[in-house]
């Protein structure tokens, strides 16, 4: 027996489990991870080598990027104040990179300073 003609609130409710495994991944409504085009961008103007992916400079770049992007998004949303604590340990995460960076090699620190635009 077919009961098409009867509609319930529920019939139209999609769950996730619904749409597969990757259904999280196709949305794009996160605005705080960078997309894995933009990340290997960022690393690829900031590495010294080919295979490098955790060096300061390139560390300092992606913190750099999340948070003008944080920045951004807390600038449309004044009162998300769980965002801004992340924003501020992202900050502190990359001063702590800096100051260990500026100690083992200053010249580097100077070059990587004027690329980013960073004090100044």
């Amino acid at each position: 027996m077919d009961f098409s003609f009867v509609r319930s609130p529920h019939t139209d409710m999609r769950a996730p489990f619904f749409l597969g495994k990757d259904w999280l991944k196709s949305l794009d409504f996160n605005p705080f991870s960078m997309k894995r085009d933009e990340k290997k961008l960022v690393i690829g103007e900031h590495q010294s080598h080919t295979k490098d992916t955790g060096s300061f400079s390139v560390q300092i770049a992606i913190f750099t990027k999340k948070i003008s992007q944080l920045t951004d998004h807390l600038k449309m949303h004044p009162k998300d104040k769980h965002s801004r604590r992340g924003l501020l340990q992202m900050v502190a995460k990359r001063r702590k990179l800096l100051t260990n960076f500026k100690k083992k090699s200053p010249e580097q620190y100077g070059a990587l300073i004027e690329k980013l635009g960073l004090r100044g």
